[in-house]
C-alpha cells in the first residue's frame, strides 16, 4: 500500500509539474515582449555608383508612399502593417542610427507611433532624418519586411576618395 501511495503522489507531482509548465509556456506566449520592435536591422552597401541602404521590419509591411518624391534630408515614408500579431508594437516609439559607413552622410530611422501619414489601417509611418539633404529612390523588398533606398554615394571622409594620377 505504501508504494501505491507513492506511485500517486510521484504522478500528482509529475502532471502538477506538466501544467504549471504549460501555462507558463501559455502565459509567456500572451505576454507582450518589453523589447517588441518593428525596426530590425540597418544595412549599407556599396553598390558602385550608389550606396543601398535596407532598412529591415520585424514584421510584414507593405510600401504605400513616401515624400518628398525623389530629393530632401528628410524622407517620410508610410507602409501598411499586415499581418500584425501584436497590435501594441505600434504604440511603441522607435529610433535607430545608420551603421557607420563612409559612402553617404549619416542618418536616423525614427519611428513615432503618434505620427500620421494617412495611410490607411494600420499605418506604420517612419521619418529618415539625413545629416544632409541627399536624392534617393525606394523601392520595397521581395521579403515584404524591407526597403531599399538607393543614394548617390557622397563619401564622407575625404581620405577614402580615389586620387587621380
Amino acid at each position: 500500500m505504501y508504494r501505491i501511495d507513492t506511485a500517486r503522489t510521484g504522478l500528482r507531482r509529475l502532471r502538477n509539474l506538466i501544467w504549471l509548465t504549460g501555462m507558463a509556456a501559455v502565459g509567456l506566449g500572451a505576454t507582450p515582449c518589453a523589447h517588441a520592435q518593428i525596426l530590425d536591422e540597418i544595412e549599407v552597401r556599396d553598390g558602385g555608383a550608389l550606396a543601398e541602404i535596407r532598412i529591415g521590419f520585424t514584421v510584414t509591411m507593405r510600401y504605400q508612399t513616401h515624400f518628398p518624391a525623389e530629393r530632401g534630408e528628410l524622407v517620410r515614408v508610410s507602409f501598411q502593417a499586415i499581418a500584425l500579431d501584436d497590435s501594441g508594437i505600434l504604440k511603441r516609439d522607435e529610433h535607430k542610427k545608420s551603421p557607420p559607413n563612409n559612402l553617404i552622410p549619416a542618418f536616423t530611422v525614427t519611428y513615432n507611433s503618434k505620427s500620421s501619414c494617412f495611410a490607411g489601417r494600420d499605418p506604420v509611418c517612419l521619418e529618415i532624418q539625413f545629416d544632409k539633404p541627399v536624392t534617393y529612390k525606394i523601392r520595397q523588398g521581395e521579403d515584404n519586411r524591407s526597403f531599399y533606398l538607393y543614394v548617390p554615394i557622397m563619401r564622407t571622409n575625404p581620405d577614402t576618395v580615389p586620387k587621380t594620377p
